[in-house]
């Protein structure tokens, strides 16, 4: 199958509403079909991955994606509370099937957006 990475810098900026209960999950390692029971490490960490609504840079909307850090737990937030991806990683855009795509990013970090609120 074909995939793209598209970089993220930390100047992107990745908006996430997690999906639901969604916990993080450990990311296993596949080889022709077969999951192999180890896990997949990025530098030298173990990955999990959970689903969040996403937007990139606050215009681009990816849909349903699959986020994957080193990150054994999510902060504990309200239904809606927008997430941030944070730090570096990369976007992957991949054929699921004949008709579909698959989208995830793989973030460093994930952080409770706070924004900066003026008071009145």
């Amino acid at each position: 199958m074909y995939s793209v990475k598209l970089k993220l810098h930390s100047g992107n900026d990745l908006a996430l509403v997690v999906s639901g209960d969604s916990e993080p999950r450990p990311k296993m390692k596949w080889v022709n079909g077969q999951q192999t029971g180890e896990q997949v490490l990025h530098e030298g960490k173990p990955v999990y991955g959970f689903d969040a609504m996403a937007q990139l840079n606050g215009d681009t909307d990816l849909g349903m994606i699959r986020v994957e850090s080193t990150l054994e737990s999510l902060p504990k937030v309200p239904f809606g509370q927008v997430l941030r991806g944070q730090g570096s990683g990369e976007i992957t855009i991949s054929a699921r099937d004949e008709y579909n795509v698959r989208v995830s990013a793989l973030v460093d970090s994930v952080v409770v957006d706070r924004p900066n609120l003026k008071q009145g």
